[in-house]
């Protein structure tokens, strides 16, 4: 439960459960033709590559300035967002609206990665002082 209250571990934990099922799904995929194994990939791709990436790159922004490795709502907000494109840009394909769920994923992700730099942009090129290191 301790991971829970951490959006810098937990997030490192979906993301590598994205990873298993999109492993999972590639699998299935060859012994079903009804699953196309780019549904698979993209939840690999999108959700465990581009969660793990939010992930580190909110811890490595946060720890290398010197700053406590504690995420705002943001974070959690852009790393919901990454997941959600992973899980659209699978399951919408499976149900025949494959353009909405690239359309839709895409959008996600791209908002997600635009919260991160809008919160981390000033973490990153901002002078830390010493209120930074509550």
């Amino acid at each position: 439960m301790a991971t829970l209250k951490t959006a810098l571990v937990w997030s490192l934990h979906v993301a590598y459960l994205l990873l298993a099922l999109g492993l999972i799904s590639m699998a299935v995929s060859l012994l079903n033709s009804a699953m196309n194994i780019s549904n698979a990939l993209h939840l690999i791709t999108v959700g465990a590559i581009g969660g793990m990436i939010l992930s580190m790159m909110s811890r490595v922004s946060l720890g290398h300035t010197g700053r406590a490795l504690k995420v705002t709502t943001i974070f959690a907000v852009a790393l919901f967002l990454i997941i959600a494109a992973a899980v659209i840009r699978f399951v919408l394909p499976l149900m025949g609206f494959a353009i909405a769920g690239w359309n839709i994923s895409a959008a996600l992700w791209i908002v997600a990665f635009c919260l991160f730099l809008w919160r981390y942009t000033p973490v990153q090129l901002s002078v830390r002082t010493d209120s930074d290191q509550q």
